[in-house]
């Protein structure tokens, strides 16, 4: 029989309640998806920003991406 106190983690974590965490219940590969989500979401809103100040810079300033390169033209 397992006894009650072996299935909290017993280092102070806690769930969305308040309670004690359960070992079996939270943690390990259950939260490993959702950080490599949040990841890949940032990466593509990373570039994203990137090739849209290209573009604004391009359009506003009357530049071409070569002459930008070149002269190393800063915002």
């Amino acid at each position: 029989m397992v006894e009650s106190d072996d299935i909290y983690t017993g280092d102070g974590t806690v769930d969305i309640n308040k309670k004690p965490a359960n070992k079996e219940k939270t943690g390990n590969w259950k939260a490993c998806s959702f950080i490599l989500v949040k990841e890949c979401f940032e990466r593509l809103a990373y570039y994203g920003m990137g090739a849209n100040l290209v573009i604004l810079s391009t359009i506003s300033e009357n530049v071409s991406i070569r002459e930008m390169w070149q002269h190393r033209i800063m915002l």
